[in-house]
């Protein structure tokens, strides 16, 4: 059985779904179809509190070195760019090229798209938690995100980061 929870953030509200202990996505409304509102951590899955816990201290202008529990589903690629993106620390920025070459190295690749790169970052189902925000074209211009340049830049100046 899914849980969930909506998580008001400065950024708008945040949905998150849990399942069997795993925290399955943070999005927006639009990443799910059924949501039930939640007032309190209190009665929630574990995952969930610690997705909730995470999000307060993020947005609070903390670091935050909660653990959660994630279910990460899909290719090889798209599972090893995510792992290497959550590596990104709060506070810094990498290119799209610089996060590519961590992961062709990774899977041992003599090639790599960095555009495939930039489309496995846009399927992100932890907004946040996994960093993708923190990605930026190699001219150091914003690039782009799915909740639009607006909410990335707020994301990054929440960071201390101007681009």
């Amino acid at each position: 059985m899914k849980s969930y929870l909506k998580f008001l953030s400065p950024i708008g509200d945040l949905y998150l779904i849990e399942e069997a202990g795993e925290l399955l996505s943070i999005g927006t409304k639009r990443d799910i179809f059924t949501c039930a509102d939640a007032l309190t951590l209190l009665n929630y899955p574990n995952a969930l509190k610690q997705a909730g816990r995470f999000l307060s201290e993020y947005f609070s202008g903390r670091a935050s070195a909660v653990k959660i529990p994630l279910k990460l589903e899909g290719s090889t690629f798209f599972k090893t760019t995510l792992l290497e993106c959550s590596k990104i620390p709060y506070g810094k920025t990498m290119t799209y090229k610089e996060l590519g070459d961590r992961v062709k190295e990774r899977l041992r690749m003599k090639g790599i798209s960095y555009q495939a790169v930039g489309t496995a970052l846009s399927h992100n189902p932890f907004l946040i938690y996994i960093p993708c925000h923190r990605v930026n074209k190699s001219d150091k211009s914003i690039g782009e995100y799915r909740e639009g340049q607006d909410i990335k830049r707020k994301l990054l100046e929440g960071e201390g980061i101007i681009i």
